[in-house]
């Protein structure tokens, strides 16, 4: 009869290791830190109607996050303020993100 060795977590050093060197729980804890990290600076901001959208690089897209915060300290090179008119960007464009202010701003 052949036993394996059981193979520790090294994280916690109690429990036995599933995958990648980790048990479950730890497993868990790393998986729940990675969603908590944002992507960090917001690479854009969308006002519109007083609310602020943040647009933050997720994999090579931008994913939106509703900031509860006024538009005033934005900086303004970053900022798109859609109650006026933007140049470089078509009518579609715009109405998509307006649409997306508005769907974060209502949830």
């Amino acid at each position: 009869m052949v036993t394996q060795k059981k193979t520790k977590c090294i994280i916690c050093d109690h429990r036995p290791a599933i995958t990648k060197g980790l048990c479950s729980n730890c497993t868990s804890k790393v998986r729940a830190e990675e969603r908590r990290k944002l992507a960090g600076v917001p690479k854009y901001y969308l006002t519109y109607r007083g609310h602020v959208v943040a647009l933050y690089p997720v994999g090579g897209k931008l994913k939106p996050s509703l900031l509860r915060r006024k538009p005033d300290n934005l900086p303004k090179a970053k900022t798109f303020d859609l109650n006026k008119y933007i140049q470089g960007f078509t009518r579609e464009q715009v109405k998509s993100f307006k649409t997306c202010v508005l769907k974060l701003a209502n949830n």
